[in-house]
């Protein structure tokens, strides 16, 4: 399946939405192809003047020995989330490039 293909049927769903030190922040999941859960963050700022920013974060608990690749697609091996020393879940600011690094993780890494 292409990114445009699934991006088509994709269902939002919505999880949580707060506040943070004046900052909006909205949480949605997605589900890839392959059963991967996918959170949206989108943050709000409270300054009308910046433009919003969102990141998606794959459910996806992978060694620091694999960030070379993550980065490849344009990503990060994120640790702000809960994960042991040496454990990073992949992020993206491009839900195209996380969705092509999943179809790679997929075939060349599981």
């Amino acid at each position: 399946m292409t990114f445009k293909e699934w991006e088509s049927k994709a269902k939002y769903t919505p999880l949580n939405r707060f506040w943070s030190c004046g900052t909006e922040i909205q949480v949605c999941g997605l589900i890839f192809p392959n059963k991967v859960h996918v959170t949206e963050r989108t943050y709000f700022p409270w300054n009308f003047m910046k433009n919003p920013s969102t990141y998606w974060v794959l459910d996806l608990i992978l060694p620091n020995s694999v960030m070379d690749r993550v980065k490849e697609f344009g990503g990060e091996l994120s640790d702000k989330y809960y994960t042991d020393e040496g454990y990073g879940m992949p992020e993206f600011i491009d839900l195209e490039k996380a969705f092509q690094f999943n179809e790679y993780y997929n075939e060349n890494m599981k």
